[in-house]
């Protein structure tokens, strides 16, 4: 992944630490903003839709998953009050999340047609579900320590400069753009007022 096409709330600085995945990117959050670390774990969570893809196009499981889709609707509202945020913006935020995800998730298993199943993968239960459900509550509580902010000048502009950005490059890249514009709009709709 280069850094020329990271947006400006995702780039290193000298204390963070970037790991280089396909498709992800991971930082520590030792010198960002209360409003870049959400967009980070907005980030962070989309980039887990290529394993989630991937055990989905092994199993020839839908990417729609309603059932799913709800328990994670229903757990993110359920500690969204725990942190002292308003349930609606919380589904609002998860909704979008779960949307940008299975846009993902869509162009990978399209762009797999036809290729033999992937091996190894993580286990889409025991090793992704934890994951996403760990960045569900470090979301929570970055949305809850940004909400002061949010409505700021300064937050406008950091979001408007990671919508306008690629999040994602590489072989991936054009699976992640739509998706991260979806990711992101909660956020930026909530700085624009």
């Amino acid at each position: 992944m280069t850094r020329g096409n990271i947006p400006a709330v995702l780039k290193p600085s000298a204390f963070l630490i970037v790991m280089l995945l396909p498709g992800c990117v991971a930082f520590s959050a030792q010198r960002e903003n209360k409003i870049e670390h959400l967009i980070r774990l907005l980030h962070d969570r989309l980039a887990l839709a290529s394993e989630i893809a991937k055990a989905k196009f092994n199993s020839g499981a839908k990417v729609n998953d309603p059932n799913r889709e709800a328990l994670v609707l229903a757990a993110a509202m359920k500690q969204a009050t725990g942190f002292g945020v308003d349930a609606g913006e919380a589904r609002k935020l998860f909704v979008a999340q779960i949307e940008s995800s299975k846009i993902a998730q869509a162009a990978f298993i399209h762009m797999w047609a036809g290729q033999p199943k992937f091996d190894p993968i993580p286990d889409l239960v025991r090793d992704i579900r934890p994951k996403l459900d760990k960045l569900t509550t470090s979301i929570l509580a970055a949305l809850k320590a940004a909400q002061p902010e949010l409505r700021s000048q300064r937050a406008r502009r950091i979001v408007e400069a990671a919508t306008r950005t690629d999040a994602f490059d590489g072989p991936y890249a054009y699976a992640f753009r739509s998706a991260w514009a979806v990711a992101v709009s909660p956020v930026a709709r909530a700085a624009s007022r």
